[in-house]
């Protein structure tokens, strides 16, 4: 696959408090959110796409996928290497076709 990276944003405790500047950056230079309405509403000026698990592949990862020329930004709550859409998007895209941003650990 080519195109863009995306970038998977751990969100935290869900607070733009709690956000690394790394997380921001990232936000920012993004075309598009992917999340949760919870999430992708802390950013009303960005371009959103909801979570979307029907389907195989689920409807996110369609989207995603048909957006690779676009920056993606996957915003996850908690911890995105800790029971996320991390795993589910993991196995659609190769390790180097996406980033890791963690946010505030739970732990």
């Amino acid at each position: 696959m080519s195109g863009e990276q995306v970038y998977v944003i751990g969100m935290g405790p869900g607070s733009l408090d709690y956000l690394v500047p790394l997380a921001w950056k990232k936000i920012e230079e993004a075309d598009v959110l992917v999340g949760s309405g919870r999430l992708t509403g802390l950013f009303p000026a960005k371009e959103s796409y909801a979570l979307d698990f029907t389907g195989e592949p689920p409807g996110t990862v369609r989207f995603i996928l048909e957006n690779r020329s676009r920056k993606v930004a996957v915003l996850v709550s908690g911890d995105p290497g800790l029971h996320s859409f991390l795993g589910v998007l993991a196995r659609y895209l190769d390790p180097g076709e996406f980033e890791v941003v963690p946010g505030i650990s739970s732990v």
